[in-house]
C-alpha cells in the first residue's frame, strides 16, 4: 500500500517527498529511497497520526515550502486521477486549506498553506490535523474523493479490497 501511495502522487510535481515512517521502518525507508522520496522516521509514531504530522513538519525544509500536503498509504480506492485534480486545486487555491471530502466526512489528502505550518507543529497526537480545518471551515475548500472513506485499517477492510473487483487508474 506505501507503493501504490507513493506512485499515486508520481505524475505530481511536489518539491520535496516525505515519508514518514514508523513501524518497518527499515523496509519502508528503502522502498521510499527506491521511489525517490525521502524517508523520515517518526519515534513517537505510535502516539497518532498527529506525532507524525509533527514529525514531517519539523524534518522538512520549511523555507522551500508555501504549503504542505498531507496524504495516508491506506487508502487505495482514491483513484489515480484525484491526486493530480487534487494537486491542481492547490496550484489553483495556494492560500486555503484544501482538504478531500467524502460522503459524511473529510480528510486526507488535505492541502495547508504556510500560515498553518506553526499550526500544524501544535496538534494533538491523536487526531491529526482536523481540527485546524474545523477551526478554518471559512478559508477550506472540498474537492469530493469518492472511495476516500474506504480505508484499511482492520482484516475485515483488507477483506472488503480483496473482494472488489481491479480499477485501472
Amino acid at each position: 500500500m506505501v507503493e501504490h501511495a507513493m506512485r499515486m502522487w508520481r505524475g505530481v510535481k511536489l518539491d520535496q517527498r516525505i515519508c514518514v515512517t514508523g513501524h518497518l521502518n527499515d523496509q519502508i525507508s528503502e522502498l521510499a529511497k527506491g521511489q525517490d522520496w525521502t524517508p523520515h522516521y517518526n519515534s513517537n509514531y505510535l502516539l497518532g497520526p498527529g506525532a507524525s504530522i509533527k514529525s514531517a513538519i519539523n524534518f522538512m525544509d520549511l523555507s522551500q515550502s508555501n504549503g504542505v500536503i498531507i496524504s495516508v498509504c491506506d487508502q487505495p480506492l482514491v483513484p489515480g486521477h484525484y491526486y493530480q485534480r487534487f494537486y491542481e486545486m492547490v496550484q489553483s487555491n495556494p492560500h486555503s486549506i484544501i482538504a478531500s471530502k467524502y460522503l459524511q466526512d473529510f480528510g486526507v489528502p488535505s492541502y495547508f498553506p504556510r500560515s498553518c505550518f506553526d499550526e500544524l507543529t501544535r496538534i494533538g497526537n491523536t487526531n491529526g490535523a482536523k481540527s485546524i480545518i474545523h477551526s478554518r471551515l471559512s478559508d477550506t475548500k472540498f474537492l469530493y474523493c469518492a472511495q476516500g472513506h474506504r480505508d484499511i485499517d482492520t482484516k475485515y477492510d483488507l477483506q472488503y479490497l480483496a473482494q472488489l473487483e481491479p480499477v485501472t487508474s
